[in-house]
């Protein structure tokens, strides 16, 4: 079993990764919360309870292909937030 000061560190760099990553997607906010505390029991079970850390990071590549998908998007909605100001 991983140290807890390890746990603690990892979860919240995990953690921090999603939130930026999930504040920058053109998702409701909702959605997002309920998937980071998701994602983040997802990673805590796997790193912590089976060890498994490499599976504990799977979710960190759907989320940062829908990123990719959605960068255009992203990158409009920014330019236009840009231009009113």
């Amino acid at each position: 079993m991983p140290h807890p000061v390890l746990v603690s560190v990892g979860a919240l760099v995990y953690g921090g990764i999603l939130a930026v990553m999930g504040d920058f997607a053109l998702l409701p906010k909702l959605f997002k919360a309920a998937a980071l505390v998701g994602l983040m029991a997802w990673f805590s079970y796997f790193w912590v309870v089976l060890n498994l850390s490499w599976f504990a990071f799977i979710p960190l590549a759907p989320v940062f292909i829908l990123l990719k998908i959605q960068g255009p998007k992203i990158k409009a909605s920014l330019n236009q937030s840009n231009n009113e100001q």
